[in-house]
């Protein structure tokens, strides 16, 4: 017994140790590991994040009105102006928009301005004969701006299969859109019936609280008059004492169902709404189809669901674009440079004036490009609009004919 009661204290007495703290980690700088908790136990101290803090406090009043009683119409209305799903959903589709015009963008021409410069100064020994210093520079300043000009003509349904991926995701998104609409709708048409239901609970949960306090007082006067016995007495306190907790429990569920109100509309859960009476709205339509042709018609409604065609379609059309891929290309290209390079030269300490002269080129033709399109992206530095242009003085006399992995000519001026 005395073994155990030892063992005992021992294992309290260990349990009571603060834990070793594991040694700092140094796989990282030491700059940047002061930026984060010294360690995995260690609270890590924030700076001043009011201007954080400051963004998250609404800085427009509530568009509710305390005094006025909102209907369900009504309050849908307000939802669909001010929930931010619906400005996210919006923006989701703009940008879709934008995505369409990107895409139909690469059916224009291109037109890219480049500039190259440079300057080298060299120096030569010669003989002292020649040179009393016996050194000669040489001075070379050269720029190169060119205008490179290029429209892809035939690609085989590329673009075209990414301008109709580019319009099925657009109308995705406008379905996406109005059927963000109504689920703020139908999440506003819950929370609103779900709170008159609740107030209606309540009205009876009060009607029943209001009944068993008059026969708790009943049966209170029937004692005191020598009528009634104390455990009938008892049991009306406890049915009152029932129909209270029920009250309460009901007011808390309440509470509950405007918090839900407050956020499908999209405003803060501490601004009051009042609520036009449940009993005064007009009642449900009966359903005056069959099942069937209900059903068909909310198929037609759903925009989820033809959503998802659009995502089908879309993913279709990258499909085709991904085969066209395998295609080669035939765009046209021209391209025009000028070069002017200033030559000088002097002995050392004796600086002369050189000079200076454009020397304009321009190249134009067909080119059948047989690369797909990763193969484009991989090889652009050396395809032939980005060659070298080569000054008019120094080509060969013969016509200068286009690389044979793409057809047609190139035609100097």
């Amino acid at each position: 017994m005395g073994a155990a009661l030892l063992v005992c204290s021992v294992q309290v007495a260990g349990a009571q140790e603060p834990r070793p703290e594991p040694p700092p980690a140094r796989d990282i700088p030491e700059r940047y590991s002061r930026q984060v908790a010294p360690a995995p136990s260690t609270y890590w101290r924030s700076p001043d994040l009011r201007d954080y803090t400051r963004a998250l406090k609404p800085t427009e009043a509530p568009l509710i009105d305390p005094n006025k009683r909102y209907g369900l119409p009504e309050l849908i209305d307000l939802a669909q102006r001010v929930n931010p799903e619906t400005r996210v959903a919006w923006e989701a589709a703009r940008r879709s928009a934008l995505a369409v015009g990107l895409v139909e963008s690469e059916y224009f021409p291109a037109l890219a301005i480049s500039a190259l410069g440079g300057y080298q100064s060299v120096g030569v020994p010669i003989p002292r004969s020649l040179v009393s210093d016996g050194f000669f520079r040489f001075d070379l300043a050269q720029a190169v701006p060119t205008l490179n000009l290029r429209w892809l003509l035939i690609d085989f349904g590329r673009r075209g299969s990414a301008r109709d991926a580019a319009k099925e995701r657009l109308l995705a998104a406008n379905l996406g859109f109005n059927r963000k609409h109504q689920q703020i709708a139908f999440a506003v048409q819950r929370a609103f019936y779900g709170l008159t239901s609740v107030r209606a609970r309540i009205a009876v949960a009060q009607s029943s609280l209001d009944a068993a306090r008059t026969v708790q007082e009943a049966a209170e006067r029937r004692l005191q008059n020598g009528l009634a016995t104390r455990p009938e007495v008892a049991q009306a306190r406890q049915q009152a004492a029932q129909a209270f907790f029920e009250m309460e429990e009901v007011v808390d569920k309440e509470r509950d169902a405007q918090v839900t109100l407050a956020e499908s509309v999209g405003i803060p859960p501490t601004t009051p709404i009042q609520l036009t009476d449940f009993s005064a709205l007009p009642p449900a339509a009966e359903l005056q189809d069959t099942v069937e042709k209900t059903i068909d018609r909310s198929l037609e409604k759903r925009p989820d669901l033809i959503a998802r065609v659009a995502a089908l379609r879309a993913s279709e059309a990258d499909v085709s674009r991904a085969r066209a891929a395998y295609w080669p290309t035939c765009p046209w290209s021209a391209m025009s440079a000028r070069s002017w390079a200033a030559r000088g030269s002097s002995p050392m300490g004796n600086p002369q004036g050189g000079s200076a002269q454009p020397n304009p080129a321009t190249e134009s033709g067909w080119h059948w490009n047989g690369k797909s399109s990763m193969a484009e992206r991989a090889g652009a530095g050396s395809s032939w609009p980005n060659r070298r242009v080569v000054p008019r003085k120094m080509r060969s006399p013969r016509r200068a004919t286009a690389p044979s992995a793409k057809c047609g000519r190139r035609t100097p001026t």
